[in-house]
């Protein structure tokens, strides 16, 4: 909530930015007219002048307004709806032989254009970021049971059924996802023994393979209409994606789960 005073009555356009401030991700800069009323993630650039971003990031909402009139002698309130310009990615690595997965077994990287953001929530810089995770983990779950079944007569020892299985979980934080890019961002997975790349795919594209699963419930329709992929990728903000690997430690590319759906690969393209 936000209180203006000393406002002239008239038609004016309201324009947020909001979040979190305390990581500093996206620094806020002096304005005077609203073409400079932009937000830059704030990047370490390397030696070799590329660009990184490998921590958590302060949530960022963007929020526009156009006609609103304020009036004379009375309070006037207004709402401005929000769209969260920050994701958490989830990237999990799952081990089908039940061989165990080390933390520093793989590196992950998304590499994006979206560092920059116009007072419009355009992107307006085409310099690549590089994001680097900012927690990796590794660890093994075992499911099923090899317990005794017990009854007031007898003691049964059921057949074992446990499996376990190793995962390795990688998190990011990134900024706004923009379908414009569906075909330039992208993930990449490498093994560190051999520095060979076991996963490479455009992420955003990638995302949207499941995004005809989501309707807009407000726009009248019992069912609701689907989404547009901008809309889709500017309501969701959390996305995890699971990828299945051999015994050799690579991918078996017939299929990943994002946010729970199975997707199956051989006709897309990635």
């Amino acid at each position: 909530e936000m209180t203006i005073d000393d406002l002239n009555p008239g038609t004016y356009t309201l324009l947020a930015w909001a979040g979190d401030e305390e990581l500093g991700s996206y620094p806020r800069t002096e304005a005077t007219v609203r073409a400079e009323l932009q937000r830059r993630l704030q990047r370490t650039i390397a030696d070799d002048g590329t660009h990184h971003f490998s921590t958590e990031m302060d949530r960022l909402y963007y929020g526009i307004l156009t006609n609103a009139v304020f009036s004379t002698g009375y309070q006037d309130v207004f709402t401005v709806p929000l769209i969260k310009d920050t994701n958490n990615i989830r990237i999990v690595l799952q081990h089908l032989s039940g061989k165990e997965i080390a933390a520093d077994d793989f590196t992950y990287t998304i590499e994006d254009t979206n560092g920059h953001l116009d007072a419009d929530n355009a992107l307006i810089d085409p310099t690549t970021i590089t994001y680097h995770p900012w927690l990796v983990s590794a660890g093994t779950t075992t499911f099923g049971s090899d317990a005794t079944a017990t009854t007031t007569t007898t003691t049964e020892t059921a057949e074992a059924t446990q499996t376990t299985y190793s995962a390795a979980v990688a998190e990011f934080t990134v900024g706004r996802l923009m379908a414009e890019n569906a075909t330039t961002s992208r993930l990449t997975i490498r093994r560190n023994s051999d520095s060979q790349t076991i996963v490479s795919i455009p992420l955003i594209d990638a995302l949207l393979l499941v995004k005809g699963e989501y309707r807009n419930p407000s726009t009248g329709s019992s069912m609701g209409t689907p989404l547009s992929d901008q809309e889709y990728l500017d309501r969701q903000d959390d996305y995890s994606m699971t990828f299945f690997i051999d015994e050799n430690n690579l991918w078996m590319n017939a299929y990943i789960y994002i946010n729970s759906w199975k997707v199956v690969l051989q006709s897309v393209g990635l």
